[in-house]
């Protein structure tokens, strides 16, 4: 199917064709699916997407991904996304990643993740990253993982984001120690 094919059918035809021939979908006809159409694949039709097809997809085509879709992609084909195209998932997709797709995402990756995604995600998830992964999220990003997610994270885990949320009160405390020196130094000159 060429991409002026592709470009002429509708979601409900997207969702008719056959996985195999989603997954033969070249580079061009890719890119040329609407949001509608990406929005109308099928879990099924998911299954037979490839990582170069992914590496294609626009952020707004990544966004319109249904959430049986997004579960129904290979670990392979999740872990091939960018960072921008990670920073397009929604919380409604994180919810529906199995851990071995959390996992396979690169830690540069996952860093893209928006608030609302990292939000998200529940403590099985949160316990399938790896140290790598947990490195890569800044002290701001740690912070937003909810309680009952930190739960799920591995002693290595634990170790990683204690590190990185010291390191972020040491720096906090830091740049208000110089704060009020310059306060207490500009009151002095007054």
């Amino acid at each position: 199917i060429t991409s002026s094919q592709v470009d002429a059918l509708s979601g409900a035809q997207i969702a008719a064709i056959t996985p195999s021939t989603l997954g033969a979908l070249g580079p061009a006809a890719v890119t040329s699916l609407s949001v509608e159409q990406v929005g109308a694949i099928t879990t099924a039709q998911a299954t037979a997407v490839t990582p170069t097809q992914i590496d294609f997809l626009t952020t707004a085509q990544i966004g319109a991904i249904t959430p049986a879709a997004v579960a129904g992609l290979s670990a392979a084909a999740i872990g091939s996304l960018s960072a921008a195209q990670t920073g397009a998932i929604t919380a409604t997709q994180v919810d529906s990643l199995s851990t071995a797709q959390l996992a396979a995402i690169a830690p540069a990756a996952l860093a893209g993740l928006s608030a609302a995604a990292i939000g998200s995600l529940d403590a099985a998830q949160v316990g399938a990253l790896s140290v790598a992964q947990l490195n890569a999220l800044s002290p701001a990003q740690i912070k937003l993982i909810s309680p009952t997610a930190l739960a799920g994270l591995s002693t290595a885990g634990l170790a990683a984001i204690t590190d990185d949320l010291s390191a972020a009160q040491t720096t906090a405390g830091a740049e208000i120690a110089v704060a009020k020196a310059i306060t207490t130094t500009a009151a002095a000159a007054i």
